[in-house]
Parts: C-alpha cells; sequence; structure tokens
C-alpha cells in the first residue's frame, strides 16, 4: 500500500499524456462530425466551426478564471496550475452535445468554475463532474440536451457503437480510441491504470447478469456510447480525488461501478457516471483511513 508521490516534472509529463490522448480523441470526434453532417447533406458554416468553438471557449475560460484566481485570491503564479485548469475544461467540452449553446456553455462554465475555485471546492470533491452535473441540470432545464448529430433511424451495429458512430458526446463516443488513450496513459507511473480497468470489469459483470436475467440489452449501448468508458479512463483516476491504495482503489471502482449501473439503467444514461464519481469521490478519505487502521493494527 504506497501512496502516489507527485513530483512537478511527474505531474507535467502525466498532463503532457492527457493531452496527447485527448487530441486522438478530438482529431476522431471532427472526422465523424464532419463526414456524418456531408452525410445527410448537413454541412454549413455553422455546423463545421462549432465544434471548434466548443474547444477554444473551453479553453479560454480554463485558462482565464484560473489567472483571474491567481492574480485576485492566491498572488501566485503558477503554470502547471494553469495547464490543469485548460485540462479540466477541455474534458468537460469532450463531452458536451455537438447542438449546445455556446454562451449558455460559456456563461455556465465560466460562472460554475469561478464559484468552485473561490469555494476551494477543488480540493474536496472531483470539480470536472461537479461541472458536469451541473452543466447537465442546466441543459436539461433548457432542452438543450441533444446529443444526436442529426435526427436519423439508422440501426447501429455493437462494432458501430464501438468505434465511435453512436450518439454520445461529441469528442467522447469512441471507445476504440479511448482504450488506446488508456494505454498511453497507463504508462505514467503515477496515474492510477487500476481504475478504469476495475470500472469497467465490475460494469461489465454487472451488465452480463442484468442481461441474462432481463433479455434487456439496452444497457451494452449505455456502455458502447463513450460516456462511461471515457469518465472511467480520464475522471476517476485524478489524483486528489481517488483512493491511494490498493484495497481502496478496488472498493472505490466498485462503487462507482455500481451507483452508475443503477443511475444509468434507471435514471439517465448521461448523469449516471457524473453522479456516481462525484458521490464516490467525497468518500475516499473514509475509506483510504479505514483501509490504513486496519493495515496498521494488522
Amino acid at each position: 500500500m504506497i501512496p502516489y508521490i507527485k513530483s512537478d516534472n511527474n505531474l507535467d509529463n502525466l498532463i503532457s499524456k492527457y493531452f496527447l490522448s485527448l487530441f486522438l480523441l478530438i482529431i476522431y470526434g471532427l472526422y465523424k462530425t464532419f463526414t456524418t453532417l456531408y452525410h445527410f447533406n448537413k454541412l454549413s458554416l455553422k455546423y463545421v466551426i462549432s465544434p471548434f468553438l466548443l474547444l477554444i471557449v473551453s479553453i479560454g475560460i480554463g485558462y482565464l478564471t484560473e489567472i483571474i484566481y491567481q492574480k485576485f485570491i492566491t498572488k501566485e503564479k503558477s503554470k502547471q496550475k494553469i495547464k490543469i485548469s485548460i485540462l479540466n475544461c477541455l474534458i468537460i467540452s469532450m463531452l458536451m452535445p455537438f447542438k449546445i449553446n455556446l454562451f449558455i456553455y460559456t456563461i455556465s462554465l465560466f460562472i460554475s468554475l469561478l464559484i468552485i475555485k473561490l469555494l476551494k471546492l477543488d480540493k474536496k470533491v472531483n470539480i470536472v463532474v461537479l461541472i458536469l452535473v451541473l452543466l447537465i441540470i442546466i441543459l436539461q432545464i433548457f432542452k438543450l440536451n441533444d446529443y444526436a448529430l442529426v435526427n436519423n433511424n439508422l440501426k447501429l451495429s455493437m462494432f458501430d457503437l464501438f468505434i465511435g458512430r453512436g450518439v454520445g458526446g461529441v469528442f467522447s463516443t469512441s471507445c476504440f480510441y479511448i482504450i488506446i488513450a488508456y494505454f498511453i496513459l497507463k504508462t505514467d507511473m503515477i496515474y492510477k491504470k487500476e481504475i478504469p480497468f476495475y470500472i469497467l470489469m465490475f460494469y461489465l459483470i454487472l451488465i452480463i447478469i442484468y442481461t441474462l436475467a432481463t433479455y434487456n440489452y439496452d444497457c451494452w449501448s449505455f456502455l458502447l456510447n463513450g460516456f462511461i468508458p471515457f469518465c472511467a479512463v480520464f475522471i476517476a483516476p485524478f489524483s486528489l480525488n481517488s483512493c491511494y491504495s490498493t484495497k481502496g482503489k478496488l472498493i472505490y471502482s466498485m462503487l462507482i461501478a455500481i451507483i452508475c449501473f443503477i443511475l444509468t439503467n434507471f435514471l439517465n444514461i448521461y448523469f449516471g457516471i457524473y453522479l456516481a464519481i462525484f458521490i464516490t469521490s467525497l468518500l475516499i478519505k473514509l475509506i483510504d483511513k479505514i483501509l490504513v487502521e486496519n493495515e496498521i493494527k494488522k
């Protein structure tokens, strides 16, 4: 049971690998968007620039909020924290629907991120999933939660969904590229590679049991739309918001999988994984504390 000891260089290396991994998904997301729109004769200047604006706005908000916070609150300069803030906003943007209203998204993201920083919640909870939960609520209020690129009745195979042709976040639908991203990230010594593996393993077990019991195969499409694998690989292993002990990572992952399965299948297919990670991240200190105390007693 060894805690994750990080130096600035180690963290910079992990951040760089995150950006590289996300870049692969961005390239595929742009390819999928343009080819789909072209196929259905929906290609226009508005739709062409929309994904680029989403990325630019998100990066800009991540940079601006951290600059404001450092200049007026902490009075300290940290390039690393700026990178982390940009990375967080980039991850959030990749899970957004293609037809999102950029004005509402920009205002909501900026205010949410600034308030979270002022309240110093970033040290207590996983702020990425907290913001995602807030954004999903806002999008539902304004009825802007349509994730479909175009309205069509095409029936997609499991392979199509796995490759990334299904409905989901504009840059997060491809399980194939998420797996590649995982193998890139797992080469880093401070990336908690066990957590994504455990989450998806437990979730698959639950799906198999549910399918055998009910003969309902919808839960497979919920897994393959990209939301769950993306969050398992890119968000759940965040160092400050996940368990560090060996058994702790196992319990943390199992709880996420169970809560996610229940919420995804019986509440909301997009909302489930965010809320599952958020709820479980509130318990990490308790989980690690109990496990460490048990180890000491032994």
